[in-house]
């Protein structure tokens, strides 16, 4: 007996997208360049582009977060704006008032939809 398309199309997809990825590739130009998870600070939106922030450089990215959001099952990364997705690890302070969260003193909004989910995932003493 076949499978049908539908479960071959869903078992790759289970394949392709394993919890606690190491890594993701970004196709610039004609290379597809491996980017270890833990280089990368956030993901961001800049006008309809968005972009893989890490040390060294800004890659740009072919999708949009929610996309991304979608295919990146990682627990590090939550999304903390309408415009950026943080590595959890990588954020030096939270400002409760003025909702915001540094990451190598670079300050970057914490949405309001966001704030909570942000707040959820953090442990506080």
């Amino acid at each position: 007996m076949q499978a049908s398309n539908f479960e071959l199309g869903k078992a790759l997809i289970q394949k392709k997208t394993k919890k606690n990825q190491e890594e993701i590739f970004v196709k610039i130009g004609n290379i597809l360049k491996r980017i270890h998870l833990k280089e990368i600070d956030w993901f961001g939106v800049d006008g309809k582009y968005a972009y893989v922030k890490t040390d060294n450089r800004n890659y740009p990215l072919s999708l949009s977060l929610k996309d991304l959001e979608g295919k990146l099952n990682h627990d590090d990364f939550i999304r903390i704006h309408q415009s950026y997705m943080v590595d959890v690890k990588k954020i030096e302070s939270i400002n409760l008032i003025d909702n915001f969260v540094t990451i190598k003193k670079v300050e970057l909004p914490i949405g309001r939809s966001f704030r909570k989910q942000l707040l959820s995932q953090i442990v506080c003493f």
